[in-house]
């Protein structure tokens, strides 16, 4: 691999940890929304939908994140297929595509609550 794309999974690493911290605190924050503050019929219930869309972004970003910093330090260790024939790439890409569906599957309902708030 050579410096330049090393240099960009890196910065794609750095950027995405950066994400995530934001999206944690955006999520602490939803979470500890005071009853009081939701005067609207289905609050709870929409609260509870944007606390488990924050988390299964935060499952996604985390899965992105790490995997690109295992690219950026060592890619064809990463990718190399190991005695069970799959990579450790391939493995967490598996983790990741699986994280996404639940991402879309949660998205989808949060979706749904909207239009009818």
């Amino acid at each position: 691999m050579c410096g330049r794309e090393r240099r960009a999974y890196a910065a794609q690493h750095a950027a995405l940890v950066e994400q995530l911290g934001q999206l944690e605190a955006l999520e602490r924050r939803i979470a500890e929304c005071d009853c009081a503050e939701r005067s609207t019929r289905g609050a709870d219930a929409l609260q509870q939908a944007l606390v488990e869309y924050c988390e299964a972004l935060i499952r996604v970003i985390a899965g992105l994140a790490g995997m690109c910093g295992h690219l950026a330090r060592d890619e064809a260790g990463y990718r190399a297929a190991e005695s069970a024939r799959q990579s450790r790439f391939n493995r967490d890409k598996a983790g990741y595509d699986l994280a996404l569906s639940e991402l879309e599957r949660t998205g989808r309902r949060l979706n749904r609550m909207f239009s009818t708030y």
